[in-house]
């Protein structure tokens, strides 16, 4: 049929569809636009090897679209240039492939288009989202999203409901997630969470299950406000899972044995915070227990993220492993902040102790656009692992 239209006709097709168009001006309408530009230089200095120069930059862009007098579409984009390189060391590298070994021009890192519904208390996403929870991935460039729905309901008086599922849950890889970004597991993820806020305390409960992987998982979270007056807030994680017994279970093109996966991990950590006037500081504790097995999927996962350090930032899937922490930080103006930061970390494996330096200055050019030095020094007990880092970023939210 298409072959006996006339050229004619396939214009005036073209002109009725042009026509009927919405411009620009009109579509632009109501649309709100946020996201953030940032650029990140590393210079890493490792005991045993070459100095490397790392830059990294990213743009995301999300675009919501308002449909109805309660609906929105939301469209989410995020591109992201990682170059890398040893500084002055004299080799030709063939470049050209996307790989892991050659990111130069890694392009568009998610693209996430979903439906959200509010009214009445009642939230709803629908389509392909992004999976804000304790055990996913919450770094902006690399967040946890999949394929699915979460629905939530504010009951009253603080309290909220939440449950969902997501299928094909990417940047997530619970058996390597110091490397999780861009990695996919197949499998469903099934949640449900209570959530409570109040004046003197927010708290919540998640359940999680990914069928042939995680047999269940229980997250507790607290922050307890009622010395906040003082400045003193305290804030507490714990969470225990047991992973599917599966003879074979593969995962990410590998093969993985979960048959003896008979224990249930559990990690906990406490953290005091304190903030008045132009003083901040923190202490605390985190122990990932002596079994095998996961309770995050990335080490970009607010389960685990209480370190204040910058190159050791979570141990929550670690086996065995004692953290102690602390933070000092000062306002030397209204929009300069300087901070000392140490963790110091106990292993059962003799060579897994280590102890992380950090010196930090934030800068606030405005409202928007922000500047952050740091300076790293990681001192670990296993061979070669001591490293030195250095990062300045420049960071523009909108």
């Amino acid at each position: 049929m298409l072959k006996k239209l006339s050229l004619a006709a396939l214009i005036a097709m073209g002109s009725m569809s042009v026509a009927s168009a919405t411009p620009l001006t009109e579509a632009i309408k109501g649309v709100d636009l946020s996201g953030m530009l940032r650029i990140r230089f590393y210079n890493e200095d490792p005991e045993d090897g070459q100095k490397t120069d790392k830059w990294r930059t990213n743009g995301i862009f999300i675009f919501k679209v308002p449909a109805g007098e309660h609906i929105k579409f939301v469209y989410r984009a995020s591109v992201q240039t990682y170059a890398k390189g040893l500084r002055d060391n004299g080799a030709l590298i063939h470049v050209g492939a996307l790989n892991k070994n050659d990111p130069i021009d890694v392009g568009h890192m998610n693209n996430l288009l979903f439906m959200a519904y509010s009214n009445n208390g009642l939230n709803a996403m629908v389509g392909k989202i992004p999976v804000k929870s304790p055990i996913t991935s919450a770094d902006p460039v690399t967040p946890g999203h999949g394929a699915g729905a979460i629905v939530s309901y504010n009951v009253g008086n603080g309290l909220t409901i939440a449950g969902g599922y997501v299928d094909a849950l990417k940047h997530a890889d619970p058996f390597d997630y110091y490397n999780y970004a861009g990695d996919l597991i197949t499998t469903s993820l099934y949640l449900g969470a209570l959530v409570y806020n109040s004046d003197m305390v927010d708290a919540q409960a998640w359940y999680f299950h990914m069928p042939n992987l995680i047999k269940h998982e229980y997250v507790l979270s607290a922050k307890v406000k009622a010395l906040k007056e003082y400045g003193v807030t305290i804030e507490a994680n714990y969470a225990s899972s047991k992973l599917d017994d599966n003879e074979k279970f593969n995962y990410n093109g590998t093969t993985v044995d979960l048959s003896n996966a008979d224990d249930t991990k559990k990690y906990y950590d406490i953290t005091v915070k304190y903030n008045q006037d132009a003083f901040q500081g923190l202490i605390g504790y985190a122990n990932s227990s002596d079994d095998a097995g996961v309770v995050t999927t990335s080490n970009d996962s607010p389960l685990g993220g209480v370190l204040p350090t910058q190159q050791i930032t979570n141990m929550a899937n670690e086996r065995d492993m004692d953290a102690w922490y602390a933070m000092l930080g000062y306002d030397v103006t209204s929009a300069l902040n300087v901070s000392a930061r140490y963790a110091h970390f106990d292993a059962s494996e003799d060579d897994g102790d280590a102890d992380e330096y950090v010196a930090q200055a934030d800068y606030k050019y405005n409202k928007k656009l922000s500047f952050q030095a740091y300076y790293s020094v990681l001192d670990a007990d296993e061979e070669d692992g001591d490293n030195n880092e250095l990062r300045l970023q420049a960071l523009y939210k909108f």
